[in-house]
């Protein structure tokens, strides 16, 4: 059991592309309906209400098997009744019909929506209202950023003065450029490319390298939003596991072995575990990878963001006789609301990129391009101290769980905004589910699985300012308390 994570279930990862006969996950149908629980009224009727918005826009298609009652109730952490109420009300409107032995299905009539992908990993860390987020590992906070001002003048300085560039302005780039060079990613400002965040530079290169029905190989766990991309281009992705080490090179031979053609890295500063791959597994995977048919897309967003400031060693610039690509962006540095981020790859590749982005949109903002150029400038003057807040987080993070957690295991965070935390549960997600009800959002550890497989993990952004991030722990020990039968359950 690497890392302490299970393996996966074969089973669950399949590519869904419209109606089966056999039930949909648990985990699928509560991404499906999003932040169900700020609808209005009582928890049934706000389990109807987004059971019915996601058959209404196709989400859920007809002929798709719902899961078992009992099954769905304990991961929503809800009593039985409360399912069965909520489904009630779709049956009397036709929407959902219920035989013995053959549980619920959709009868809506298919619409023009419908079928459509459904992944939707991370736009359900980013729930909004009332309770305080944990779950997205963005900075929460702007109070730290210098000035970053755009006026005027600096727009009508702007080469081309229209303003679109599908690569980006030369003096990004050329900062960009240098950035990477001191992260141990040598590019030349010529084979980089700025975009709008890394999620965009990853969709790129992934839509570029691939075609429908291939199958990637992806670390497990992984950066939550490579589930969507995978989805919406349809490809297959096989689970590369990892060990206290990092990814580990018999995932590696096994995926190079069935023929993937491109692998893909959340690392050397892993997301979401908040490890660093050592420098004696960076080179072992880039030798294997040397050589090979098989493209390495790795993905750096973490790189920056070392508590004691050591610079990890990547893959991507070890790897020979096959191309890279390595991914950026100041999400995690600096601030997600910029949406500047980067590739990197030599020049015909990134040509051919840049054809496929020209179908996708005209380039990303020269704005946000004018304040990142700001900001990285200044980068090595605000290191240290982004570095501190971050180790102090971390620590106050780590110091609650031992105090008031008892059996938790946080997985010990060498980078990154958040903790991966071990739960004693088989699978965090009814936890997450109830403590949403407590006013606490935190992520599952099945967001960041291949196949959406139960898993026993939270991810809790502590990236956030020191009195929202205690009151968010304080909520998520009563939601703990509560589900392990210490005080009375928030259920229906």
């Amino acid at each position: 059991m690497a890392n302490g994570l299970p393996p996966p279930d074969q089973s669950a990862i399949r590519a869904r592309s419209g109606p089966s006969p056999a039930p949909l996950g648990t985990g699928e149908v509560i991404r499906l309906l999003g932040d169900w629980q700020g609808r209005p009224g009582g928890l049934a009727s706000s389990l109807s209400s987004a059971l019915r918005a996601a058959i209404e826009s196709g989400l859920l298609a007809s002929g798709d098997r719902l899961p078992p009652e009992r099954a769905l109730a304990s991961a929503l952490s809800v009593s039985r009744s409360t399912v069965v109420k909520a489904l009630d009300e779709l049956r009397a409107e036709a929407l959902v019909t219920s035989r013995q032995g053959s549980g619920t299905i959709v009868t809506a009539p298919a619409g023009p929506l419908a079928p459509l992908h459904r992944q939707g990993q991370v736009g359900g860390l980013f729930v909004g209202g009332e309770a305080i987020n944990l779950a997205a590992a963005v900075t929460a906070s702007t109070s730290w950023l210098p000035d970053l001002t755009v006026t005027s003048a600096d727009l009508a300085a702007v080469v081309p003065a229209h303003g679109y560039d599908s690569t980006g302005p030369p003096a990004l780039r050329r900062l960009v450029s240098a950035f990477m060079t001191g992260r141990g990613l040598g590019h030349e400002p010529e084979e980089i490319m700025i975009t709008t965040g890394a999620h965009q530079a990853l969709s790129l290169a992934l839509e570029t390298l691939t075609r429908p029905g291939d199958t990637i190989l992806v670390e497990d766990p992984t950066y939550p939003g490579v589930h969507d991309i995978v989805g919406r281009l349809g490809l297959r992705s096989l689970p590369w596991p990892r060990d206290a080490a990092g990814p580990t090179p018999d995932g590696l031979r096994r995926g190079l072995a069935a023929g993937v053609r491109v692998a893909y890295l959340a690392g050397p500063v892993h997301n979401p575990t908040g490890t660093i791959t050592g420098p004696s597994r960076s080179r072992s995977l880039a030798g294997l990878l040397s050589g090979s048919e098989c493209v390495l897309a790795e993905d750096s967003t973490l790189n920056g963001t070392e508590h004691r400031g050591e610079v990890p060693l990547p893959v991507a610039p070890l790897v020979r006789g096959v191309d890279t690509v390595s991914v950026g962006s100041l999400s995690k540095t600096g601030w997600g609301g910029l949406r500047v981020g980067w590739l990197a790859t030599p020049p015909p590749l990134l040509d051919r990129i840049e054809r496929v982005r020209l179908g996708r949109d005209l380039g990303s903002s020269m704005v946000s391009a004018l304040m990142a150029r700001r900001f990285l400038s200044m980068w090595p003057d605000l290191a240290p101290s982004r570095r501190r807040h971050l180790a102090r987080r971390r620590a106050l993070t780590a110091e609650f769980m031992t105090r008031e957690l008892p059996g938790w295991e946080p997985l010990p965070t060498e980078a990154g905004l958040a903790s991966w935390v071990r739960t004693p549960l088989d699978d965090s997600l009814p936890l997450v589910q109830l403590a949403a009800r407590y006013g606490v959002h935190v992520a599952p550890g099945s967001a960041a699985r291949v196949g959406g497989v139960a898993d026993p993990h939270v991810r809790i952004c502590f990236d956030r300012p020191e009195a929202a991030l205690v009151e968010g722990l304080r909520r998520l020990r009563s939601a703990w308390r509560a589900l392990s039968h210490a005080e009375r359950p928030v259920t229906g």
